[in-house]
């Protein structure tokens, strides 16, 4: 009984040590795998479930920071791996979308068009790249966001087009000039790459008076989510939860 135990311990604190330094890298390969399968998703038109996938890449993205940061096991390696992951999932994922969603309602009649189009969609993930490798080279501790995050770009930009598909069946305007979805996209990519500041939730402190704007976001999701609820408009709560990101970012800007 007594080797038996000894072995027992042996292996809680093998697992233990293996689950402490590896759990964050472990996080973000889930990061990477969801994105992954998003792409699958986007080919066959699956959009929906593209949407879920990199919500969940998000939370992923999310807590492999935050363990790492907590469990004190931060790595080179996995920031490294972080970047690379996130650039597929909130970068490489949302341009697939945005091709197959206007391929799928415009019919390229010219190539040179055609090409033009597809390289002016390829400075979604450049944006997504710079803004990854100035945020690995940049000052981490700070209690902001310079330039759009990647995760909420990727997710409002697929909830932009879940809206757009949305709309388009029954909207001639969006019909005739389909071209300003993808510029849409686009100049909210530009964002992730600007110098403006955006909110981020790293509280320091959790007293209303240091944390207004992010109090205010807080409570301003909570009354989209609950009156788009209410009015049965799920597929307007992404959108408008991003704009209010946005705007309340650009208020401590001018601020």
């Amino acid at each position: 009984m007594t080797i038996y135990y000894l072995i027992n311990d042996v292996y809680t604190i093998l697992v233990y040590y293996f689950m402490r330094k590896h759990l964050p890298n472990f996080l973000t390969s889930l990061n990477l795998l969801f994105g992954w399968t998003s792409i699958f998703c986007s080919f066959n038109n699956k959009f929906e479930k593209v949407f879920f996938l990199i919500a969940i890449a998000s939370v992923f993205d999310f807590f492999d920071g935050y363990i790492a940061k907590k469990l004190n096991v931060k790595s080179k390696i996995g920031g490294q791996l972080d970047s690379f992951a996130d650039l597929v999932t909130f970068g490489i994922a949302p341009t697939i979308v945005v091709y197959n969603i206007l391929i799928s309602h415009y019919k390229f009649y010219d190539s040179i068009l055609q090409i033009t189009f597809y390289f002016f969609l390829g400075l979604i993930p450049l944006f997504s790249a710079f803004r990854l490798a100035k945020f690995n080279v940049s000052d981490q501790n700070s209690s902001e966001f310079i330039g759009l995050p990647t995760p909420a770009f990727a997710l409002s930009s697929i909830a932009i087009s879940l809206l757009f598909l949305d709309l388009i069946n029954y909207n001639n305007f969006l019909q005739k000039f389909i071209f300003l979805y993808p510029i849409i996209i686009v100049f909210i990519a530009f964002l992730m790459v600007s110098k403006l500041k955006f909110i981020s939730f790293k509280f320091k402190t959790y007293d209303f008076s240091s944390n207004k704007s992010r109090y205010s976001l807080i409570f301003s999701t909570l009354l989209i989510i609950i009156i788009m609820l209410i009015f049965g408009n799920k597929l307007l709560i992404m959108p408008l939860v991003i704009a209010a990101y946005i705007i309340f970012s650009l208020v401590e800007n001018i601020k």
